[in-house]
């Protein structure tokens, strides 16, 4: 069963579409044409229509969009574009500035370029008022040869895989039909619009996915709406903009300056660093954390690590970026007792992996842990002080680079040993070189951070100090710090609300009930948490900070790291009143128990 939905202009839903999404959805419900509110503008309206049809084959737009000119984009899971990987089409009216999604109120315009290529523009208003939220292009080759395109988008945050096709009507005056083109200027006019809206689509896609990993949508209001979640988590964040400089001309053309990150992958020193792939034979998995897997592997008969951005993150520009510079930092690298970089390998990104001597005596955490459960003496002793003398060396080495490199994440997991016990210090992914005197990012693992980076505030080489002192009193105690076991249990409650008061009680938690529109029309899922304060882990390697104040009001904080250290979205403030009221607030309502029930606030 096919499902279209489809946005008009005119009451009847008779007139000419700007907007077209069709998905496969089984379970598809035809909904006659209704008002459909976008700001202030009421002069927009929804309909949806369901087809016996095949899903690849079938495609309503040109009836659909009836003589206007507009851009398809269809969506594939693979890098080949093959038929059995195909998701779903898109089609955007070309221009004028017109709805995005109508809910939230995010609006694009389309423009044809006279060199073939196209743009769409993404603004988080419905009059497409500069700054833009996000801005895409393509280029006119891939527009006209309807190439499978890996393509990122301007922010650098998502990358998307499609085919592009415009249709273009060329006798406006006599009310000719559609015609697709796919070898002249003409014909690549327009297909970059859809690019921007899958790219768009899937890139706010992932950040709700960390924020609500577990919450599952029907397939139906995964294609149609998951670009507008976002806002109620993000408010007016502005981290996810980047200013375009966009002039408008009277005409159909334009000129954009679109900013386009450089890419990691083609930096000289990491293509000096690449090794063939299919050398790098992958054996077992030895390690997982939150973003990041290493394998125990082989490369050219030598046993090697093999380290790998996790499944969900490897189409993520910036994690790719993060792991590249990683590898370049790696690459410069010398010394005994830092882990021996052997190269960077990659046939595509997703099979992208760094590789580096293996060590085969694990790491110190797991001795430390050995050694507590064999009540190994307190102290310190031959292997303990020569660990620690091999971690003092290698830090002595990064810091007296030029400029000084601080780890910043120093701690028992990430000091590898050999089998007699030698110490190297290993995963450089959020080092940096300090180059100024007021770094102030809040990276590293909270139980070993530095107190003046908790606190945001300015810091040096002697960040790494403090978190080799807990180093130095983990070795001398073989006491393993950090570490903690979660339970899980899965149930199916009716009532979220009570659930949540049977499961945490008189303890303080935060309930967040969330809906699909942002008017809180049609629930869609509701997220409990522990309201102490502290950092909470909330599962797939993700954590929250939830905190009732004594005012009567709440803080929430999403964090995409178990520690608590790595946060992409503002936190949200909750009044008093809002607790209180259950007031909708962009597709929220917020509960807690502070008047001892999760519904009355």
């Amino acid at each position: 069963m096919m499902q279209t939905t489809s946005i008009y202009t005119d009451d009847s839903c008779s007139s000419s579409a700007v907007n077209v999404l069709v998905i496969s959805n089984d379970n598809c419900s035809a909904a006659a044409c209704s008002p459909r509110v976008f700001g202030n503008n009421t002069n927009y309206y929804k309909a949806t229509t369901c087809y016996s049809a095949d899903s690849y084959s079938f495609n309503p737009m040109e009836e659909l969009f009836d003589g206007k000119a507009f851009i398809e984009g269809q969506a594939y899971s693979n890098s080949n574009c093959t038929d059995d990987a195909y998701l779903y089409r898109q089609g955007l009216v070309v221009g004028g500035c017109e709805p995005f999604t109508t809910r939230n109120n995010h609006s694009t315009s389309v423009t044809l370029s006279s060199d073939g290529s196209a743009t769409m523009i993404l603004y988080d208003n419905t009059e497409c008022i500069d700054p833009p939220l996000t801005t895409y292009a393509l280029g006119n080759e891939t527009l006209a040869n309807h190439l499978c395109y890996e393509g990122i988008s301007n922010t650098g945050s998502v990358q998307y895989i499609a085919r592009y096709y415009v249709h273009q009507n060329y006798d406006e005056s006599s009310g000719s039909t559609l015609t697709e083109t796919a070898d002249s200027g003409a014909s690549s006019h327009t297909a970059a619009i859809i690019g921007g809206v899958v790219a768009g689509i899937v890139a706010l896609a992932i950040v709700v996915l960390i924020i609500h990993r577990h919450l599952k949508k029907r397939k139906s209001y995964q294609m149609e709406e998951n670009l507008a979640i976002m806002e109620r988590f993000t408010g007016s964040d502005t981290a996810y903009r980047r200013s375009s400089k966009i002039d408008h001309n009277s005409s159909s053309q334009s000129t954009l300056q679109v900013h386009t990150s450089n890419r990691a992958w083609d930096d000289d020193t990491i293509v000096a660093a690449r090794i063939p792939r299919d050398k790098v034979i992958l054996e077992k998995l030895v390690s997982r954390g939150a973003y990041g897997e290493v394998y125990k592997g082989c490369y050219n008969g030598q046993p090697i690590a093999a380290k790998m951005l996790l499944a969900d993150t490897r189409r993520s520009i910036p994690h790719v970026n993060a792991f590249m510079a990683e590898v370049k930092l790696m690459v410069v690298m010398d010394h005994p007792h830092i882990t021996k970089f052997i190269g960077v390998a990659w046939d595509s990104l997703t099979d992208l992996c760094s590789v580096t001597e293996f060590m085969d005596g694990g790491d110190l955490k797991t001795l430390l842990t050995q050694y507590h459960e064999e009540n190994y003496p307190v102290g310190f002793d031959y292997t303990k002080v020569k660990i620690a003398l091999h971690v003092a060396h290698a830090l002595t080495y990064l810091h007296s680079l030029d400029p000084p490199v601080i780890h910043r994440d120093l701690k028992s997991k990430n000091i590898l040993l050999s089998e007699e016990l030698d110490a190297k210090l290993t995963d450089f992914g959020i080092s940096r070189e300090r180059v100024d005197e007021t770094m102030t990012a809040g990276v590293g693992t909270s139980l070993w951070m530095a107190p003046e980076i908790m606190m945001g505030n300015s810091y040096d080489e002697m960040a790494d100090m403090f978190s080799f002192g807990i180093v130095l009193s983990s070795d001398c105690t073989s006491a393993i710090t950090g570490t903690g076991t979660y339970y899980t249990t899965t149930t199916c409650p009716s009532d979220g609300f009570a659930s949540a008061e049977e499961v945490f009680g008189d303890t303080g938690y935060l309930l967040v009930d969330v809906y699909l529109e942002a008017n809180c029309e049609t629930s869609y899922a509701q997220d409990a948490f522990l309201a102490s304060g502290e950092c909470e882990y909330s599962g797939s390697g993700s954590a929250v900070i939830a905190t009732l104040n004594s005012n009567g009001s709440a803080k929430l904080q999403y964090y995409v790291d178990s520690a608590c250290s790595i946060s992409i979205v503002d936190p949200i403030y909750i009044t008093e009143d809002l607790l209180t009221s259950h007031t909708c607030v962009s597709g929220s309502k917020y509960y807690s128990n502070s008047g001892g029930s999760a519904t009355n606030g």
